[in-house]
């Protein structure tokens, strides 16, 4: 029976080890609204503080995570957690794709900067809303 202990501990480390990354969290990374420019038609850029707006993107799983500081007005979604969709668009460009919470077009999500910490969402190409990120 001694013996049979040490397998039954090595057993049960074992099936408790299989499960540890199947329950673990989606990876998101937290980018803070630096500039928000309406439109080329309202060109006054609005600056914001680091952790004021702060969106966290899961990529891997296509979700956001809103964040708004007390106080804080948020820009185009509330606070909350969305999924969203990266679509085709004619303002597509390289491997860069239209963001879309839902049925609303956001912009083209444009990770060129991405190894800098830096992530524009823009609806420039047809007048709309930029919005810059940087890495928290």
């Amino acid at each position: 029976m001694k013996k049979l202990i040490p397998l039954f501990v090595l057993i049960a480390v074992l099936w408790s080890c299989s499960s540890d990354d199947d329950g673990a969290p989606p990876s998101f990374e937290a980018f803070s609204l630096k500039t928000y420019q309406p439109s080329a038609m309202n060109p006054e850029v609005q600056e914001f503080e680091t952790g004021e707006i702060v969106w966290s993107f899961d990529f891997a799983n296509q979700k956001v995570v809103v964040e708004v500081a007390l106080g804080a007005t948020s820009i185009r979604l509330d606070p909350g957690t969305y999924d969203y969709t990266l679509n085709d668009n004619v303002c597509n460009y390289d491997d860069n794709r239209y963001f879309h919470v839902g049925s609303d077009a956001i912009g083209l999500l444009i990770m060129d900067n991405y190894a800098s910490g830096v992530v524009v969402i823009s609806d420039g190409c047809i007048d709309g809303p930029i919005f810059t990120f940087e890495r928290d």
